[in-house]
């Protein structure tokens, strides 16, 4: 029975340090997890309105263009004339859709041999029936 005592203290002191080693490990390994980085990215804020993005009028795009070189200015002049002259003319989709009609028909008055394309239209009609 001497013997039983010293022997079963032993045995319980060592599973009560084997008990608490468990649970130090396993906190440990709780902490660990927890402080690891996070890889989430948040959003950024959305950039401010930029006053260089917003459309220039035609005047404010001179304006900057002469601020270059007087060339570079002239040049500017120049094509907002031109796009003017084109708005008013009207030249829309009907406009240069007729303009090319008169195109084509000059050129076929011009040149009055059948192409390639207009005989292999005239192929697959005689074939389709149509």
């Amino acid at each position: 029975m001497q013997q039983i005592l010293p022997n079963f203290g032993q045995k319980l002191a060592k599973r009560l340090l084997f008990l608490a080693l468990t649970c130090l490990l396993s906190l440990g390994g709780i902490f660990l997890t927890t402080s690891q980085p996070s890889y989430a990215q948040i959003q950024p804020p959305p950039p401010p309105a930029n006053p260089q993005t917003t459309p220039l009028t035609p005047e404010d795009k001179i304006d900057r263009a002469y601020t270059f070189r007087e060339g570079t200015g002239i040049q500017e002049e120049m094509r907002q004339k031109s796009y003017e002259e084109e708005v008013e003319a009207g030249t829309g989709t009907k406009a240069v859709e007729k303009l090319y009609e008169e195109n084509l028909k000059e050129y076929k008055e011009s040149n009055p041999g059948e192409g390639l394309v207009e005989k292999t239209k005239d192929a697959i009609e005689n074939i389709t029936g149509k």
